[in-house]
């Protein structure tokens, strides 16, 4: 018969969380809600990739259910039973998450890196990388990226309109803006009214 596949997540401090809407783009939510409502033939693989990138450092513990819909329950849940029977009647894996650290630079790299952003990059990411009509480029982001990929989308560029920088910028100029970008980005010093009314003429 048919079967709904609920994958929860158990969070360091005790609190649940499920994984919900779909395998492509999964969401974590308090709420109980089936991953798939319905699953391929016993002959075909499922395969799932847990989404662990939206989490903070720390230890988590996945684990799965199959779920008859048949299950009589009212409510969009599984039955309270199968939570409480060591969480899993299918599988269930331990992971521990840790903080990821930005490649090494030198004093020197860190402000050429700074430069080479602020006059070919900043235009198009914003001078915080925050995002404008590039994407953002803030840590959380690029970290996860690793420098070699970096390095080879600002080589090459993209079909979304970012333009190949090959040519413009030689090899060592390519890595030292990918491993900057995976560094916090530096606050602008603030230029006030008093630095502006002292241009004044």
């Amino acid at each position: 018969g048919s079967v709904g596949l609920w994958l929860g997540l158990a969070l360091s401090n005790g609190v649940n969380k499920f994984n919900t809407v779909g395998i492509a783009k999964p969401t974590k939510n308090v709420e109980l809600q089936a991953f798939m409502e319905s699953l391929p033939s016993t002959s075909e693989e499922v395969t799932l990739q847990m989404a662990t990138d939206d989490l903070p450092a720390g230890d988590y513990t996945f684990y799965a259910l199959y779920v008859d819909p048949g299950h009589g329950l009212v409510s969009n849940a599984p039955p309270v039973k199968l939570l409480d029977h060591s969480r899993s009647n299918l599988a269930e894996w331990h992971i521990t998450l840790t903080e990821l650290a930005g490649p090494s630079m030198t004093t020197e790299e860190f402000e050429q890196g700074r430069q080479l952003y602020f006059e070919r990059c900043a235009g198009c990411h914003g001078v915080l990388r925050k995002g404008a009509t590039g994407k953002a480029l803030t840590p959380d982001i690029t970290l996860k990226k690793g420098t070699a990929i970096l390095a080879w989308v600002i080589e090459n560029g993209t079909s979304a309109g970012m333009p190949s920088f090959d040519g413009d910028l030689d090899k060592e100029e390519i890595d030292i803006v990918a491993r900057y970008i995976q560094q916090e980005p530096p606050i602008p010093p603030e230029f006030g009214m008093d630095d502006m009314m002292a241009t004044w003429k």
